[in-house]
């Protein structure tokens, strides 16, 4: 059977639950369950259990799935679950020490229980579903987590030079970084990648290096340049929501990177702060709140 699309999953969760769900919750369960009909019906009805938690019968179900292979797969599986649900096998390959031509015989293995998939060209490798690649990502001990993390940042760093996608190669090793709880480093490389993402045109993805560089800047204890304060992370920040069609979140971005300043500091600066405030408002409206920025 075909899987449900946005709207069909929509029908199900309300038939499920006996309420419209709110769009942010229908997008969750959407992204998660793929449209899979079974895991939209489980996780609808866990709620309002946490929306972080798998229902018992859908996690039993995945387990059993990842419990087919051999002990030996299933430790490879753990492993490539930390670098994400789409496998880079060279990454995995220096992250695990395994020569290639064991590496792809247990990846060929997981192919055929099922676990994993071979990606449209035929090159890649990835985990069925999303789900599967999150129960599988649970099963790695936290301890063990973060220094795999740590592990795959460093195979990706070295594919840094010349790379021609560095902006998403940025992405990932700051996502990992972020993940291993390094604090430092994930500031410095979100904002890298949130720069690199932003001169590419890709706004969204932008925000998202950019918003969580600002979670991590009250943790990490080495400035990132001079030139770059909080208030200037957050004009940047604003800047990518706008561009993403976001002027509610612009307006609340700027509006913080303007309190960040005093009056006396650079008034020049702080000019072109509220320049940019008030063309966020008059694109987003409401217009009348334009003029006295």
């Amino acid at each position: 059977l075909p899987r449900l699309n946005r709207t069909e999953t929509e029908e199900v969760i309300q038939a499920v639950t006996g309420n419209r769900p709110a769009a942010g919750l229908a997008s969750s369960i959407y992204q998660r369950s793929e449209g899979n009909a079974f895991f939209v019906e489980e996780l609808s009805r866990a709620l309002p259990a946490e929306r972080g938690a798998l229902p018992t019968s859908v996690r039993e179900v995945l387990l059993a799935r990842l419990r087919t292979p051999s002990e030996e797969v299933q430790r490879l599986l753990r492993v490539a679950a930390v670098g994400g649900r789409t496998i880079d096998p060279e990454a995995l390959s220096e992250v695990t020490a395994m020569g290639h031509d064991r590496l792809f015989k247990l990846l060929r293995v997981a192919v055929a229980d099922n676990v994993l998939v071979v990606g449209d060209g035929g090159d890649g490798f990835g985990f069925r579903h999303a789900l599967l690649h999150e129960v599988a990502l649970s099963e790695v001990l936290p301890g063990e987590r973060e220094r795999l993390h740590l592990a795959f940042a460093e195979v990706l760093h070295k594919r840094l030079e010349g790379a021609p996608d560095r902006a998403q190669l940025l992405g990932r090793i700051a996502h990992h970084l972020w993940a291993a709880r390094d604090a430092d480093k994930a500031l410095a490389f979100s904002v890298q990648a949130g720069n690199a993402a932003f001169d590419v045109g890709a706004f969204d993805t932008a925000f998202e290096h950019f918003e969580r560089a600002l979670s991590l800047w009250t943790s990490a204890n080495v400035p990132l340049a001079p030139e770059l304060d909080r208030a200037a992370l957050l004009e940047r920040t604003a800047a990518a929501a706008h561009f993403a069609g976001d002027d509610d979140r612009a307006i609340a971005f700027m509006t913080a990177a303007i309190d960040e300043l005093d009056d006396t500091d650079d008034p020049v600066r702080l000019g072109l702060l509220y320049e940019q405030l008030g063309w966020y408002h008059f694109m987003g409206g409401p217009r009348a709140d334009a003029f006295p920025a």
